[in-house]
C-alpha cells in the first residue's frame, strides 16, 4: 500500500471548492484512516502535523463528493418515439372514439390524448382563451425570494439567479401541465466564472413514458421501460388540481367533453342552416313555355345570389320556406346550447364565468374574481414548490454547498386590500394607540418607493398648497 502522504498529495493537488463538486473515488480503508488521523490528538498522530492536515483535507474532499456535478452542455433526446406531426384526434370526435382515448390513456398510452389536449386549445377558442388566462395570471406575478433561514451566501445566490431572469422561461412551460396533468422540462447546466447555472430546454409530455410500479416518468428510447431521468437534470411539475394519476388530473380530460358537445351541436347547427337558413327562390313558368324560355328564367334565378331555386309550372301547389330568421325555436336551440357548453367551459378552467363572459354587473363579477384569485394562488403556490425542488435547491448545493435549509422563492401576490379603508384604520391606531408600523411596509402596500437624497418630499403643507 502507498504511503498515505503521497496518495493525498496528488488528490488534493487540484482546488476542491464545494462549487466544481467533483467526483472522487476513495478506498474505504483511506476513508477510516482520514477520520481517525484528523480526530486524534496531536501526540497521537504518526506522521505528524503536515500528515494529519493533509488528512483533514481529505476528509473535506469526501464530503464534497457527496454531491454529484452538474453535467455541462448536454441535451438528452428521446428516441424510438413516432413523429407526431399531423396527427389529428379531434376531427369528427364521437363519443365511442372520445371513450377509447380516455381508456388508453389509463392503461399507460396516453399520445392520442395528450395529442388530443393540444388541439383542444387550438380548436376550441374558449378553452383556449380561458387556459391563456389562467397561465397569465401566474406568470405576471414576479418571483420572490425568502430567506427560509437560510445563509446570507446561499440567500444572495438565489437573489442573483431569479435577477438574472433564467426562470422565467421555467414558468409558462410548467403551466402547460394545468391542462394535460404534467410538464417534464430538462436543465442543461452551463458553468461561467465558476458559477454553473440552469438553462431550460422544452420538451413534448409524448416523449416521456409513466412506470406505475415505481411511480416514475422515464425518457422514451424505444425499450420498454424507457431511461431514467437523472437526478438535478429534469423538472417535473405535476399541479394537483385534484386527486388520482397525473393524466387524469389535467383540465383537458373534462373539457375534451364539453367541446365534443359543442362540436357536435355545431355541426347540427351548420346542417340546419344549409337547409332552412337560405331563402328559396320559387319562378312559375306558364305550361307552353318553350326550352329556351326555361334557360333564361333558370339563369335569371341564378342571378338573384339565391342557393336554392326552383321552377314550378303556372297553378301548382307550392309552399314557400322562409330563411329561419334569430327568434326562431330550431336555431335558438342550438344557440342556447352553445352558450351553455363555453359557460361551463369557463368554469372549469376559472372557477366562475363572470369575469370570463358577458352579462355581469361589476359588483357580481368582483365576487366572483376571488374565486379566480384563489386559483391562481394554488397555481402560483404548487409551481413555486417545484422549482425550488428541482432548481433553487440543486443551483444552491452547486455553487454554495449542501445546505441545512435551502431559501425559497415564491410568487408575489398582488394586495387587493382596501386602501382607503386601510388609511382610515391605521392612521388613529398610529396618533391614540401609539402603533409602531415600519415605513417602507406602508409604502410597499401604495406602491411607493422611499425618497431619494435631491427629490422633492410632499408634505403637508405642499398638499395644502396644492389643493
Amino acid at each position: 500500500m502507498p504511503a498515505p502522504w503521497l496518495v493525498l498529495s496528488a488528490a488534493t493537488s487540484r482546488r476542491y471548492h464545494a462549487k466544481s463538486r467533483p467526483r472522487i473515488e476513495v478506498p474505504a480503508i483511506w476513508k477510516v484512516a482520514a477520520s481517525h488521523l484528523a480526530g486524534s490528538a496531536p501526540g497521537d498522530r504518526p506522521y505528524g502535523p503536515f500528515v494529519a492536515t493533509m488528512m483533514q483535507g481529505l476528509l473535506r474532499v469526501l464530503r464534497l463528493s457527496k454531491s454529484k456535478a452538474p453535467s455541462l452542455g448536454r441535451v438528452r433526446q428521446p428516441a424510438g418515439v413516432p413523429d407526431w406531426r399531423g396527427e389529428q384526434v379531434l376531427s369528427g370526435i364521437t363519443p365511442k372514439r372520445l371513450v377509447k382515448v380516455l381508456k388508453s390513456a389509463d392503461f399507460g398510452d396516453f399520445s392520442d390524448y395528450l395529442t388530443a389536449a393540444q388541439e383542444l386549445e387550438e380548436r376550441d377558442a374558449q378553452y383556449g382563451s380561458q387556459m391563456s388566462v389562467r397561465r397569465a395570471a401566474v406568470s405576471s406575478l414576479e418571483l420572490g425570494v425568502n430567506a427560509n433561514g437560510a445563509s446570507a451566501r446561499a440567500t444572495k445566490a438565489v437573489e442573483a439567479l431569479v435577477s438574472s431572469g433564467r426562470l422565467s422561461d421555467l414558468v409558462p412551460l410548467s403551466l402547460d401541465a394545468l391542462g394535460k396533468g404534467f410538464a417534464i422540462s430538462q436543465v442543461v447546466w452551463t458553468e461561467k466564472n465558476g458559477i454553473f447555472a440552469p438553462e431550460l430546454v422544452e420538451h413534448d409530455q409524448r416523449e416521456f413514458l409513466w412506470r406505475p410500479d415505481d411511480r416514475s416518468w422515464r425518457l422514451r428510447d424505444g425499450s420498454l421501460d424507457g431511461l431514467e431521468l437523472e437526478e438535478n437534470r429534469w423538472v417535473i411539475h405535476e399541479p394537483r388540481l385534484r386527486s388520482g394519476e397525473a393524466i387524469r388530473r389535467g383540465l383537458a380530460r373534462p373539457a375534451m367533453f364539453l367541446h365534443m358537445a359543442k362540436w357536435m351541436s355545431l355541426a347540427g347547427w351548420v346542417t340546419m342552416m344549409k337547409l332552412f337558413g337560405v331563402p328559396l327562390a320559387v319562378a312559375e313558368i306558364p305550361h307552353h313555355a318553350t326550352e329556351n324560355d326555361r334557360r333564361v328564367l333558370t339563369a335569371a334565378l341564378a342571378n338573384l345570389g339565391s342557393g336554392v331555386n326552383a321552377l314550378v309550372p303556372t297553378g301548382a301547389n307550392v309552399t314557400i320556406i322562409k330563411a329561419a330568421d334569430a327568434g326562431s325555436s330550431p336555431d335558438r336551440l342550438f344557440s342556447v346550447l352553445l352558450d351553455y357548453v363555453d359557460r361551463q367551459i369557463s368554469k372549469l378552467v376559472l372557477g366562475q364565468t363572470m369575469t370570463a363572459d358577458d352579462g355581469s354587473s361589476h359588483a357580481q363579477a368582483t365576487v366572483h374574481n376571488e374565486v379566480r384569485r384563489d386559483i391562481r394562488e394554488g397555481d402560483a403556490e404548487q409551481l413555486a414548490k417545484t422549482i425550488n425542488r428541482f432548481v433553487v435547491e440543486p443551483y444552491v448545493r452547486f455553487n454554495v454547498g449542501d445546505q441545512k435549509v435551502y431559501p425559497k422563492v415564491y410568487f408575489q401576490q398582488e394586495d387587493k386590500r382596501d386602501l382607503l379603508a386601510f388609511s382610515q384604520a391605521i392612521v388613529p391606531l398610529i396618533r391614540y394607540a401609539g402603533l409602531e408600523v415600519k415605513a417602507d411596509e406602508v409604502r410597499k402596500l401604495f406602491g411607493l418607493s422611499a425618497p431619494e437624497a435631491n427629490d422633492e418630499i410632499l408634505r403637508l403643507s405642499s398638499l395644502s398648497n396644492l389643493a
